[in-house]
């Protein structure tokens, strides 16, 4: 935790103001006042009319000016014209012009869409028979929260598929975005592509919705991968249970021999929550090699 606060503050404090903007946006909603600009008529457009005695001062010194402002251009530039014309001996030095900063959003974010993001929309309308996400709904919660409430309504429409789920790869997974052939995440046979309505329906159009707009909305927020969700929808109540009997119990039985392994633990199950971590060689691999150190260690100990 330390050296995440550090990493965030000296480090890489974008991720630091992509934190707060978050919280901002989808937990401390404030409705926006939105004030009329007043129109402001430069004085030297406003009639007499409607002038008091100063404004009638200012407005004629500012013409007064105005005058000697446009005196002094014409004697520049009838000088200009006397001048002899320069060579292009005479300019040895390369003029410079200034220009945009590449940390600027000009250059970091492009608002044009790609050759996959239009490929991924014309998937989704083909597959896909659900109207297109709501704006609303998309600027009311973060694209999670909308993955879940997703697999509930899916789940309450068809109770019949609540114990065992609707399938692998049929809903929610790493798979099913595969399975699609267009490498969102890595490639597939070409003759076993597949997807299945129910996942066009739901994650896969709510992914479309958020990762085909600016890379602002391109965040883990906002992505419908989950493990909980994965297991819920795709393996049903069944699934969950085995997970939580057979994966979190076999650790919690050793409990007694476990130290740093009961935050590390409590740490995965929150990481579990942001991506399909059992569908690929990742963290899940060093969380069980150090939980088994751990008990390894304290056994050896109490022996």
């Amino acid at each position: 935790m330390l050296l995440l606060v550090i990493f965030l503050s000296k480090f890489s404090p974008q991720n630091d103001d992509y934190i707060n903007t978050t919280f901002k946006k989808y937990f401390f909603k404030k409705e926006a006042v939105t004030a009329v600009p007043e129109k402001i008529i430069p004085i030297r457009e406003r009639p007499d009319s409607l002038l008091d005695t100063e404004s009638r001062k200012e407005k004629l010194a500012v013409l007064y000016l105005d005058s000697l402002e446009r005196e002094d251009l014409a004697m520049k530039a009838a000088a200009g014209k006397n001048m002899p014309e320069a060579t292009v001996a005479e300019v040895n030095i390369r003029p410079e012009i200034p220009g945009d900063s590449i940390h600027t959003p000009t250059f970091q974010s492009r608002k044009d869409t790609t050759a996959f993001q239009r490929q991924l929309l014309s998937y989704v309308n083909d597959h896909s028979g659900k109207p297109v996400i709501s704006k609303n709904e998309l600027k009311a919660l973060p694209g999670k929260l909308i993955a879940f409430k997703q697999s509930f309504s899916f789940l309450k429409e068809h109770p019949s598929r609540l114990i065992t789920g609707d399938g692998m790869g049929n809903f929610s997974s790493k798979l099913a975005f595969r399975a699609t052939g267009i490498k969102m995440s890595g490639g597939y046979p070409q003759k076993f592509i597949y997807c299945s309505r129910d996942f066009a329906d739901n994650h896969l159009a709510l992914y479309a919705a958020f990762f085909t707009k600016t890379a602002g909305s391109h965040s883990i927020i906002h992505s419908p991968a989950s493990v909980y969700d994965q297991l819920f929808t795709e393996y049903g109540l069944l699934g969950l249970a085995s997970f939580f009997i057979y994966y979190i119990g076999f650790f919690l039985r050793d409990i007694k021999k476990l130290s740093y392994g009961i935050p590390l633990l409590l740490m995965m199950l929150a990481a579990f929550t942001v991506d399909y971590w059992f569908e690929q060689l990742s963290i899940v691999v060093l969380f069980e090699l150090m939980m088994f150190i751990n008990i390894k260690e304290n056994t050896v100990k109490n022996n």
